[in-house]
């Protein structure tokens, strides 16, 4: 009972990760202007690109990073933490 096929379902999701991202450039680049629509946000956002906040931008970047580190650390971290648990388990029973 597929009523929207998988290329439109993905073609949606991207398009709405597209406007998200796009969004949220301004803040992230430390930019203040008010926008009515995803155009005019581009434009806006390319118009006022020589005021951007470096400590903004900076605090972005490394929040962003940070993110993806633990998001990637966290799969090794619970893979030695399950590893650890069987072998505590294994000496203690």
């Amino acid at each position: 009972m597929d009523f929207i096929s998988v290329p439109v379902t993905s073609g949606f999701v991207s398009a709405g990760a597209f406007i998200i991202i796009i969004a949220q450039m301004q803040g992230l680049l430390g930019l203040k202007y008010k926008s009515e629509n995803i155009a005019d946000n581009l434009y806006k956002l390319f118009k006022n690109i020589n005021k951007i906040r470096l400590a903004d931008s900076a605090l972005g970047i490394f929040s962003i990073l940070f993110l993806l580190i633990f998001r990637v650390s966290a799969g090794i971290i619970n893979e030695q933490f399950i590893i650890i648990l069987e072998i505590s388990c294994r000496f203690y029973l």
